[in-house]
């Protein structure tokens, strides 16, 4: 410390004050109450002053260009756990899956620790790659999640910038047992759309045993978050068509307007002008909605009947109004990434609405 001292004081001597930062401390010093103004005495110990705390900017800087340092090369660190591609069920063979992930190494500490390792999206899906340690006292496993978790935009946590849609958080296990170390991962759907530079935050609440049951524990209280921004990484396959195929729906016929692929979803844009505001708002908007692949099989994106569960990991439905127009959206996210060469129809009520070229 007396190293430091020394070397503040060295600085102080020699180090130049820009114009009008004796007036901008005047005023902070001004502004101070009474009793705390301990430097309102000469202007030679105001001088004084300002050479030491422009002295200490210039340590203080020299300190953050270390640790920006740090940050940048931390940046290449050693993933642990399973990786969002392995996540997708995607091999190092699969190339040609157009599916990247963005290392980020954010970290934040506060009674448990969580580092954002990695995320991957397109402009209506997000996942992000998790690790949470706590203490050895939390047992972790599948039922233990986040009482209240999702994605907002900007710089900091805004409740009136939530993402919305659907979205899950998906225990993966244990990953390192001695620092009582788990992973998640983080899906959301949205229907809105997320551009490239856009400043994101995802927020955790109360660490929570059983959050969805009618007796849920918290297990420790607290808010986490994490701030990151938007890299589409998802770039080959995905594909938007706009189209005019009509299906029943509530007794008339619909519209599909428009249909977005990619190897992580599907969404679906439909023209529902054909009913008011109230009818759509009033009305069950699921649908009987499918997608066939080249092997044979059928992926299940949506069903009203019982008991039938749909082979994606989440979806989401919304209503847009554009003039006169009322759409609804249909976003459905995969549990495991599909190649769009597989893809080969469509349907939604048992009629083909999109065939692959």
């Amino acid at each position: 410390m007396d190293e430091l001292d020394k070397k503040i004081k060295e600085l102080s001597m020699t180090i130049p004050v820009p114009e009008g930062y004796d007036s901008r401390i005047e005023d902070i010093l001004a502004s101070l109450p009474e009793q705390n103004n301990r430097f309102k005495k000469s202007n030679r110990s105001r001088l004084q002053m300002i050479y030491a705390a422009a002295a200490v900017f210039a340590v203080l800087c020299i300190g953050t260009v270390i640790i920006g340092k740090t940050d940048a090369v931390a940046n290449v660190f050693k993933l642990i756990g399973q990786s969002i591609t392995e996540f997708f069920g995607i091999s190092t063979t699969d190339d040609d899956m157009g599916i990247e992930s963005k290392r980020v190494n954010k970290i934040v500490k506060s009674d448990i620790t969580m580092q954002l390792q990695e995320f991957s999206m397109d402009e209506n899906r997000v996942y992000l790659n998790v690790l949470v340690s706590a203490p050895k006292d939390v047992r972790f496993s599948e039922k233990v999640q986040f009482d209240y978790f999702g994605i907002c935009r900007g710089d900091t946590y805004n409740p009136e910038k939530l993402l919305g849609g659907a979205k899950s958080m998906e225990y993966v296990g244990i990953v390192n047992a001695k620092n009582n170390t788990a992973q998640y991962i983080l899906t959301l759907t949205t229907d809105e759309v997320i551009k490239d530079g856009d400043k994101l935050v995802a927020f955790f609440d109360d660490m929570t045993l059983d959050p969805n049951s009618d007796t849920p524990q918290t297990l420790i209280r607290g808010k986490w978050r994490i701030g990151f921004t938007a890299q589409n990484t998802v770039s080959s396959e995905k594909t938007e068509e706009k189209i005019e195929k009509s299906y029943p729906f509530l007794g008339k016929n619909v519209i599909v307007k428009k249909i977005e692929t990619s190897p992580l979803g599907v969404t679906i844009t439909t023209d529902v002008s054909e009913f008011t505001q109230d009818e759509v708002n009033t009305s069950d908007m699921r649908i009987e909605a499918g997608l066939n692949l080249d092997d044979g099989k059928t992926m299940i994106l949506s069903s009203r009947k019982d008991g039938v569960e749909a082979d994606v990991d989440s979806g989401s439905i919304s209503v847009e109004n554009k003039g006169e127009k009322i759409y609804i959206v249909y976003s459905f996210t995969f549990k495991k990434a599909v190649k769009t060469k597989t893809m080969q129809s469509i349907y939604i009520e048992d009629v083909p609405v999109w065939e692959q070229d």
